[in-house]
């Protein structure tokens, strides 16, 4: 369903933010009045984005605060400028094209203070070594210098970004969270119904599947999982959860691969689809239940 839609978007004070200015995970609210279809009895309403746009925009609640009127909280997790063609809502059956949003998402990371490598002046060669010998040694230190500076500010950089999601963190758990959405996909896709579908919705739904448990482990673990490589994901989930990863490490790994391939498929089944919800709905539940206090 179409129609024209006045909009009015804001965004709420909060505590060491800058007025107006959202950043990773900050929420702002997006108030919306015009011809609203009638939803299905408890109905839970998401956005419908290409997949390209799945990071930029997520929308946490939506509730009517008059017969044409609904206010929404949404937020983004990409720090980039924001340009949606046409913000469609629906729950599952019905939709309503609000017209287009742009907005920009600013990184948390301060612009005036950009990554630092430096490195300092190699004293006077006076000492009748080679030449070739102090080449090598300079390019030796300046390597061992840009190595220590970037692991030191991609580990600044990881404990900034995470203080700031942080503070902007839904009510619901984690795990809550992704209970709501694997519910939500149940409710929509005919797949969960015993029914053939096609491979674009079987993609959709791995899509979605991907994008909740990204988000579960950048809540739960403090993984900034939708910015970082999945080799660095790992990695640092080694690191920082060694017995967890011990017993759980190669389960992780393996989902994160069939999410990759499902992702650059020609083509995905739905018993595939299927599979892959249930795998990440176990592994979230145990993750979540021995990963302990973070």
């Amino acid at each position: 369903m179409s129609g024209a839609f006045t909009c009015r978007m804001d965004i709420p004070e909060a505590p060491g933010l800058a007025p107006g200015e959202l950043t990773v995970g900050r929420e702002f609210l997006y108030g919306c009045t015009g011809p609203w279809p009638e939803w299905k009895e408890g109905a839970v309403l998401t956005l419908v984005l290409p997949p390209e746009q799945r990071f930029q925009a997520r929308l946490l609640e939506a509730k009517r605060t008059s017969s044409d009127t609904y206010e929404m909280k949404l937020t983004g997790y990409a720090a980039q400028p924001v340009k949606i063609e046409k913000l469609i809502v629906t729950d599952g059956v019905s939709q309503a094209d609000l017209g287009p949003l742009d907005f920009t998402v600013k990184s948390v990371l301060d612009p005036a203070k950009p990554e630092q490598e430096p490195y300092g002046p190699i004293g006077p060669m006076n000492l009748g070594i080679p030449l070739m010998w102090w080449a090598g040694g300079a390019v030796l230190l300046v390597a061992l210098g840009l190595l220590v500076a970037r692991l030191s500010y991609r580990r600044w950089q990881r404990r900034r970004l995470l203080e700031k999601i942080r503070e902007h963190d839904a009510a619901v758990s984690p795990l809550a969270q992704l209970h709501q959405t694997l519910r939500r996909l149940h409710r929509e896709s005919a797949l969960f119904a015993g029914e053939d579908v096609s491979s674009a919705e079987a993609v959709r739904v791995v899509s979605e599947l991907e994008e909740a448990f990204r988000i579960f482990l950048m809540r739960r673990f403090l993984l900034p999982a939708q910015e970082w490589r999945d080799a660095l994901i790992l990695k640092e989930f080694r690191k920082e959860h060694e017995e967890l990863a011990e017993l759980k490490g190669s389960e992780l790994q393996r989902l994160m691969r069939e999410f990759h391939a499902a992702r650059h498929a020609r083509h995905v089944e739905g018993r595939d689809a299927l599979q892959l919800t249930k795998q990440t709905r176990q592994l979230a539940e145990v993750l979540d239940a021995k990963g302990g206090e973070v």
